[in-house]
This record gives C-alpha cells, structure tokens and sequence, in this order.
C-alpha cells in the first residue's frame, strides 16, 4: 500500500543557508561543530552548489541535500540532514532521489559522497553508512588520514 507523501522537495534558489543551518543544528550527533556548520551554510550561497529543500504540509523546511559537481561525469552529495522529528518517513530517501535526479539532468553518470566510515564503529554514523547502502551506494574504501582522527567512507553509485 503506497502512503501519500507529506512533504514536497523543491530547489531552493534564493540563500539557503538558514534553512541548511537550522537543521544541522536539530542534529549535534552528526554536525557537532559550529564551524563546520557554518562552512556549509557558506557553501549553500555558493554557485557550485545546488540545493534542494523538503517543506511539510505547513512550508516548514524539513530537510535539504546540497549537491556539488566535481567534474561532468561526477556530483557529489555534499551534505544532507533530516531534523530528527522527520526522519524515518522518507524524506532522506526522497532527497537522495532528487538529488540524483538532478544530477542525471546535468549529465552526470555518477554520485559519490563521504561519510564517517564503518571502521570508526560510530551508531549514529552506522546508521548513516547503511542509508546509503540501501539506497544503493558501493563502498568504495575507507581511509583514516582524510580527516582527522575519523575514518572517512568514500561510497559512490552509478546513475
């Protein structure tokens, strides 16, 4: 039985970076330094990136992912964050969709992303790893001297 969706996504084209700022906020497990969430929120007013946004039925932002092209064949899911009264409901899955759909649409053949790798052995970013694996992205390695004192999981997916 297919459910009715209770949000929408769109492309957000004006300054995003309060909405990016304010859900990365609603998830310190995740995004725990305020300067790397204020470097995403610049990263949002940037031309390089594209940013889609997930409002519920109230035009409340809910989630977004920002997407960036690292060459014609490759984009990038740069960041995305659900707030966690929204999580479970389909949203990321959503935006992982459109993002990849609007990779598609600029010619891009594949999407790639880093996340906390399994080997760090953190539950919260466990969770995050296998929500990309069962949205169908391949581990491609995990490295311990990309960032600092984590291992960082380079995961990719053919378009």
């Amino acid at each position: 039985m297919k459910t009715e969706r209770y949000f929408r996504i769109e492309k957000k084209l004006s300054d995003p970076s309060r909405i990016v700022g304010g859900i990365l906020r609603d998830l310190p497990e995740h995004f725990g330094f305020e300067s790397a969430i204020v470097d995403y929120m610049v990263d949002s007013r940037s031309p390089q990136f594209t940013t889609l946004v997930a409002f519920d039925i109230q035009e409340k932002p809910i989630g977004f992912i920002m997407m960036r092209d690292n060459n014609a064949d490759v984009a990038e899911i740069w960041v995305l964050g659900v707030l966690k009264s929204a999580q479970n409901g389909g949203v990321g899955r959503a935006l992982v969709e459109a993002g990849e759909r609007e990779a598609l649409q600029s010619g891009h053949k594949y999407v790639f992303l880093k996340t906390i790798g399994p080997a760090q052995n953190d539950p919260n970013y466990l969770s995050t790893y296998h929500f990309y694996l069962r949205n169908g992205y391949l581990l491609l390695d995990q490295w311990d001297y990309f960032w600092s004192g984590s291992w960082c999981a380079f995961l990719v997916k053919k378009l």
